[in-house]
């Protein structure tokens, strides 16, 4: 049987839209960070041990570690001053409105402009997406893009 330049094999994988991507490095710490939010925010467990636990069990680099801590301290810290920020995109409803793994994923990608503001945003805007997408609702990547784009770019 013939294959076509669509049929591409890798490392013995026939590459398709059912093969998983791979989850690691910065992707992690940011799925890790909206697990955190999500679960503190649904079960009222102080967000630190949630997060400590989650880092534990996963497999994720020092840097990416500390990437996660960085991320959740910053928006524990400036949790005001970042749900302002997202209020501001979202003209018609209150961000409390919104699926609690749609609100986390903006406060991680919000956080994570502000604590490093020379990552494009983007790259801020992509990985968020993805991240809403594969932890939210079918309709959570376009509400992640329509926001992030209005804010960042």
């Amino acid at each position: 049987m013939q294959s076509d330049n669509l049929d591409i094999l890798v490392e013995g994988n026939r590459v398709s839209e059912s093969t998983p991507k791979v989850v690691d490095g910065r992707r992690k710490a940011r799925i890790i960070s909206v697990q955190s939010l999500y679960e503190s925010e649904m079960s009222g467990i102080e967000l630190s041990k949630i997060s400590e636990r989650l880092l534990e069990n996963q497999k994720i680099g020092k840097k990416d570690k500390e990437l996660t801590r960085n991320i959740l301290k910053n928006i524990t810290e400036k949790a005001d001053l970042i749900d302002k920020k997202i209020s501001s995109a979202t003209v018609g409803f209150n961000i409390n409105e919104m699926s609690s793994v749609d609100r986390n994923s903006l406060r991680v990608a919000i956080s994570e402009s502000i604590i490093d503001p020379n990552l494009p945003k983007p790259i801020i805007i992509n990985e968020s997406i993805e991240v809403a997408s594969c932890l939210g609702s079918d309709s959570s990547g376009s509400l992640i893009n329509g926001i992030l784009v209005t804010l960042l770019l």
